[in-house]
């Protein structure tokens, strides 16, 4: 008597019949990184460009926070070092000011480790596609 065939043994027109899901959805991964590879190279330059321009934002938004602290910072030594304007500005404006000018500050600093960690991270991305895209 024959020995009882193995699902993968099972042949259909000579092509080999699948019934582990495990093998059917390796194959459809394979098929959707085959489509996510040709999607990523058809469109890399637009990508690339996408990501610089999201990691040069960091960089924007760092400038603009730390010109709002010196400006907070600025303020509260004008209305600080002038008796005049002490009178005209009440002091809870000028706690404002600095509470304004302290969250800046901070807010630039983590914005500047994540503009640097992104910078090092893609960094030599940018450096080559500068040279192979342009």
């Amino acid at each position: 008597m024959d020995k009882p065939k193995s699902s993968s043994e099972i042949h259909d027109n000579d092509q080999p019949v699948s019934t582990r899901p495990q093998e059917q959805e390796n194959m459809y991964e394979l098929s959707s990184l085959s489509e996510l590879y040709g999607l990523l190279e058809r469109d890399a330059k637009f990508l690339i460009q996408d990501l610089h321009s999201g990691v040069f934002m960091y960089k924007f938004v760092i400038y603009l926070l730390g010109l709002i602290a010196a400006s907070g910072i600025a303020f509260v030594i004008l209305t600080l070092s002038y008796p005049s304007a002490q009178i005209t500005i009440s002091h809870g404006v000028t706690y404002w000011a600095l509470a304004l000018a302290i969250i800046s500050a901070l807010g630039a600093v983590v914005f500047a480790r994540e503009y640097l960690m992104l910078k090092r991270k893609y960094g030599q991305l940018f450096k080559t596609a500068k040279e192979k895209l342009h």
